[in-house]
Protein backbone atom coordinates (compact mmCIF):
# COMPACT_ATOMS: atom_id res chain seq x y z
CA UNK A 1 0.00 0.00 0.00
CA UNK A 2 1.31 3.90 -0.49
CA UNK A 3 1.93 3.94 3.16
CA UNK A 4 4.52 0.95 3.13
CA UNK A 5 2.19 -1.48 4.62
CA UNK A 6 1.98 -5.48 2.71
CA UNK A 7 -1.05 -5.36 0.71
CA UNK A 8 -3.40 -8.50 2.23
CA UNK A 9 -4.56 -9.35 -1.27
CA UNK A 10 -1.63 -9.53 -2.52
CA UNK A 11 0.70 -11.91 0.14
CA UNK A 12 0.41 -14.35 -2.09
CA UNK A 13 1.30 -14.67 -6.28
CA UNK A 14 -1.89 -16.57 -6.80
CA UNK A 15 -5.22 -13.73 -6.98
CA UNK A 16 -7.48 -16.35 -8.62
CA UNK A 17 -7.70 -19.87 -9.33
CA UNK A 18 -5.48 -22.04 -10.64
CA UNK A 19 -7.65 -24.99 -11.07
CA UNK A 20 -11.23 -25.80 -11.30
CA UNK A 21 -11.08 -29.60 -9.41
CA UNK A 22 -13.05 -29.13 -6.48
CA UNK A 23 -15.37 -31.55 -6.85
CA UNK A 24 -13.26 -33.85 -7.59
CA UNK A 25 -10.85 -32.98 -4.74
CA UNK A 26 -14.05 -33.41 -2.58
CA UNK A 27 -15.11 -36.49 -4.08
CA UNK A 28 -11.55 -37.87 -3.35
CA UNK A 29 -11.13 -36.23 0.45
CA UNK A 30 -14.70 -38.35 0.68
CA UNK A 31 -13.11 -41.59 -0.32
CA UNK A 32 -10.06 -40.81 2.09
CA UNK A 33 -10.76 -38.24 4.65
CA UNK A 34 -7.04 -38.22 5.95
CA UNK A 35 -5.10 -38.35 2.89
CA UNK A 36 -2.81 -35.72 3.61
CA UNK A 37 -1.90 -34.98 -0.39
CA UNK A 38 -5.54 -34.57 -1.26
CA UNK A 39 -6.72 -32.15 1.77
CA UNK A 40 -3.35 -29.94 1.27
CA UNK A 41 -4.05 -29.93 -2.17
CA UNK A 42 -7.74 -29.12 -1.88
CA UNK A 43 -7.05 -26.16 0.74
CA UNK A 44 -5.12 -24.69 -2.01
CA UNK A 45 -7.58 -25.05 -4.75
CA UNK A 46 -9.81 -22.79 -2.12
CA UNK A 47 -7.40 -20.33 -1.24
CA UNK A 48 -6.79 -19.83 -4.75
CA UNK A 49 -10.41 -20.12 -5.11
CA UNK A 50 -10.54 -16.98 -2.81
CA UNK A 51 -12.87 -19.04 -0.81
CA UNK A 52 -10.53 -18.74 2.29
CA UNK A 53 -13.08 -19.77 5.08
CA UNK A 54 -13.12 -23.07 3.25
CA UNK A 55 -9.73 -22.88 2.84
CA UNK A 56 -8.33 -22.30 6.71
CA UNK A 57 -11.08 -25.24 7.40
CA UNK A 58 -8.95 -27.14 5.59
CA UNK A 59 -5.94 -26.43 6.43
CA UNK A 60 -6.88 -27.01 10.05
CA UNK A 61 -7.76 -30.43 9.16
CA UNK A 62 -4.40 -30.72 7.70
CA UNK A 63 -2.63 -29.71 10.54
CA UNK A 64 -4.61 -31.98 12.92
CA UNK A 65 -3.23 -35.23 10.87
CA UNK A 66 0.45 -33.65 10.27
CA UNK A 67 1.77 -31.12 12.46
CA UNK A 68 4.40 -30.97 10.58
CA UNK A 69 3.45 -29.83 6.86
CA UNK A 70 5.17 -26.84 6.96
CA UNK A 71 3.16 -26.29 3.66
CA UNK A 72 -0.44 -26.14 5.23
CA UNK A 73 1.11 -23.73 8.21
CA UNK A 74 2.06 -21.44 5.87
CA UNK A 75 -1.12 -21.05 3.28
CA UNK A 76 -2.99 -20.95 6.50
CA UNK A 77 -1.24 -17.89 8.05
CA UNK A 78 -1.18 -16.47 4.21
CA UNK A 79 -5.05 -17.12 4.76
CA UNK A 80 -5.88 -16.40 8.44
CA UNK A 81 -3.46 -12.45 6.82
CA UNK A 82 -5.87 -11.70 4.11
CA UNK A 83 -9.09 -12.54 6.52
CA UNK A 84 -7.41 -9.63 8.84
CA UNK A 85 -6.35 -12.39 11.49
CA UNK A 86 -2.87 -10.72 12.21
CA UNK A 87 -2.19 -12.62 15.56
CA UNK A 88 -3.40 -15.99 13.98
CA UNK A 89 -1.38 -15.39 10.62
CA UNK A 90 1.98 -14.93 12.73
CA UNK A 91 1.41 -17.41 15.01
CA UNK A 92 1.41 -19.79 11.93
CA UNK A 93 4.34 -18.62 10.44
CA UNK A 94 6.62 -18.65 13.06
CA UNK A 95 5.57 -22.61 12.77
CA UNK A 96 6.85 -22.84 9.28
CA UNK A 97 9.98 -20.86 10.53
CA UNK A 98 10.20 -23.60 13.09
CA UNK A 99 9.76 -26.41 10.65
CA UNK A 100 11.51 -25.17 7.74
CA UNK A 101 14.67 -22.54 9.06
CA UNK A 102 16.57 -22.58 5.88
CA UNK A 103 14.13 -23.44 3.39
CA UNK A 104 12.16 -21.18 0.84
CA UNK A 105 9.16 -21.95 2.52
CA UNK A 106 10.27 -20.76 6.43
CA UNK A 107 12.62 -17.97 5.14
CA UNK A 108 9.48 -16.29 3.26
CA UNK A 109 7.27 -16.58 7.21
CA UNK A 110 10.28 -15.16 8.26
CA UNK A 111 9.52 -12.27 5.94
CA UNK A 112 6.23 -11.86 6.41
CA UNK A 113 6.14 -12.25 10.25
CA UNK A 114 8.10 -9.47 10.26
CA UNK A 115 6.46 -7.37 7.94
CA UNK A 116 3.23 -7.83 10.37
CA UNK A 117 5.16 -5.33 12.85
CA UNK A 118 4.64 -2.68 10.17
CA UNK A 119 0.89 -2.44 10.11
CA UNK A 120 -1.07 -0.43 12.55
CA UNK A 121 -3.21 -2.31 15.06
Amino acid sequence: LADGTPNPMLISQYETATWSGIPELERRLALDPSDDDILTLLAFVYYTSNKLDRAIEIYQRTIQLNGQNAQAHYYLANAYFRRGLFPKAKEEWDRVVELDPEGRLGNNARRRAAALKKLKP
